[in-house]
């Protein structure tokens, strides 16, 4: 009897493990960082402006060809190469998107609930996983298609073992349709083509990934104040984005 109940505890405490172990796995979310390079190209009439637009993004700092993506624990971090160094830290917790600019004093949130960052009202998108393979540097991904009509569309090109990503993280944010992105590939995409018809299309494409801790200060936001509140007004109407300033 001994002998027996000897057996039964090493064979719940064998379960336990292994639950605990297929449990952890399910949880796991990639950590570290991805680098895209990035590629605009210009339809219709805007494809004789190209060389004006690009010129001024240029001249006032805007333009960049590479972006970096770090990732922890439901938290992102975009940046990009431009001059003004512009970054985008997304905070769960506050289920909020903070945008800023290396000499500037002024920070844009988002409310991730929202889906974009204007006041407009989009129609959904219809998602679509279309059947072929694309290899980005040489990993085979699938694809996932969002399409707007008139209005544009969005591919999505991903691997379900690279860059594994649990998708409850961002399951509140609803901006730019990125928890029903992650729910559908369950992995951050290597290759992103963003296409709005007959004005220009956003092309990023794998570089590199890194897996790896990362710092939380990496995502930290420096201590806000309310900025000009007339301003402030003025972009809430417009586009729904909270301004505030960096405190000095």
């Amino acid at each position: 009897a001994l002998a027996l109940i000897d057996y039964m505890k090493k064979s719940l405490l064998i379960s336990l493990i292994f639950l605990v172990i297929v449990l952890d796995g399910r949880t796991q979310s990639f950590e570290g960082t991805i680098t895209y390079s990035v590629e605009f190209e210009m339809k219709g009439e805007f494809v004789n402006l190209k060389d004006q637009i690009f010129e001024k993004l240029r001249n006032e700092g805007g333009y960049y060809d590479t972006m970096k993506v770090y990732i922890k624990q439901g938290r992102y971090k975009k940046v990009d190469n431009s001059l003004n160094q512009k970054s985008v830290i997304f905070l769960p917790d506050q289920n909020k998107i903070y945008s800023l600019e290396e000499e500037s004093e002024f920070v844009a949130i988002i409310d991730a609930s929202k889906i974009a960052a204007i006041n407009l009202n989009f129609p959904e998108p219809d998602l679509v996983n279309v059947d072929s393979i694309k290899f980005i540097n040489g990993i085979p991904c699938d694809i996932l298609k969002l399409s707007w009509e008139n209005l544009g569309e969005e591919w999505y090109f991903f691997n379900k073992e690279t860059a594994v990503i649990e998708p409850s993280l961002y399951a509140d944010h609803n901006y730019e349709y990125l928890n029903k992105v992650l729910s559908s590939t369950g992995s951050y995409p290597l290759e992103m083509v963003k296409s709005m018809n007959n004005v220009m299309s956003i092309r990023m494409t794998l570089v590199s990934i890194e897996g790896g801790e990362l710092s939380d200060d990496l995502f930290s936001i420096p201590e806000l104040k309310k900025a000009n509140k007339k301003m402030t007004k003025m972009m809430d109407n417009i586009t729904g984005t909270q301004v505030m300033k960096i405190k000095n």
